[in-house]
């Protein structure tokens, strides 16, 4: 039982940080190189905050412990996919906007 959920709460994280590099530097989302940009349909995710990961990490131990079910558990975790994924959207369009437009100096 513990496995499943380190393998469950390991697979959101991966999913949720992308690791390059040999020093572990986690990729974040893109941001526009000149402002009027439509935002990319495959735009990244936000990085995982630590107080995110603090709040996520004891759901996994409860899960474990059989105080929450799986889809309290699977709930949490999808929104903050869904919540990090606004971020970057919103993000990409608050750069965008304020970035000079190509050719407009």
């Amino acid at each position: 039982m513990i496995f499943s959920v380190v393998c469950l709460f390991t697979r959101c994280l991966i999913r949720c940080r992308v690791v390059r590099g040999r020093r572990g530097v986690s990729k974040d989302a893109g941001l526009p190189r000149h402002g009027g940009l439509p935002c990319p349909p495959g735009i990244g995710l936000i990085r995982l905050s630590i107080a995110e990961t603090a709040q996520l990490t004891p759901l996994a131990g409860q899960y474990a412990a059989g105080q929450i079910t799986r889809a309290r558990l699977g709930f949490t975790l999808r929104r903050s996919l869904r919540r990090r994924l606004h971020q970057a959207i919103a993000r990409w369009h608050h750069y965008s906007a304020r970035l000079p437009a190509p050719g407009t100096g």
